[in-house]
């Protein structure tokens, strides 16, 4: 039998569109997943599908976050007050999945993403913040699984130092 380390999934490349989106802005969790929360889920009418069905990228650190949801193209300022209309800035990704809560597993899963990533002609993207978000959150899964799933997208480009 094959010793697997389930905490450390495959990578792979994908291209996110740049897209329209309403944010919460950079704040605690708390809020994050409070009152903004709340207002996604009053307003799901006007959000519109990013990747596998998930509208949503969440991005920050312990302390602040911040979560961007799509909205459809016809969707107006005044449509998602109090919060404001912002541009997803989109481009090349690294993502690999990693276990939803679980600290352990997103810094193994970063950690390999990393060592991948200098593997290939690409690099991180700094002028960009990783992000991350749940695609499946689904109860057949979770039984499953045991666990609900969270992919972390490391913003990459082509490394052109060589040129």
């Amino acid at each position: 039998m094959v010793d697997y380390d389930l905490k450390i999934p495959d990578i792979m490349i994908v291209r996110v569109p740049t897209f329209r989106a309403v944010t919460s802005g950079s704040v605690p969790w708390e809020v994050a997943f409070g009152a903004f929360s709340q207002w996604v889920d009053e307003h799901r009418h006007f959000l519109a599908e990013v990747v596998f069905g998930s509208a949503d990228f969440l991005t920050g650190d312990a302390e602040k976050v911040e979560w961007v949801w799509r909205i459809r193209d016809e969707i107006q300022e005044a449509d998602v007050a109090p919060y404001q209309v912002t541009e997803f800035q989109g481009g090349l990704y690294a993502v690999a999945v990693s276990i939803d809560g679980d600290g352990e597993s997103h810094d193994k899963v970063w950690a390999k993403v990393n060592d991948w990533v200098a593997t290939t002609n690409f690099i991180e993207d700094q002028s960009r913040f990783p992000v991350a978000h749940m695609i499946y959150v689904d109860e057949e899964i979770m039984t499953g699984l045991g666990y609900n799933q969270m992919n972390l997208y490391l913003p990459v480009k082509v490394n052109d130092a060589d040129k």
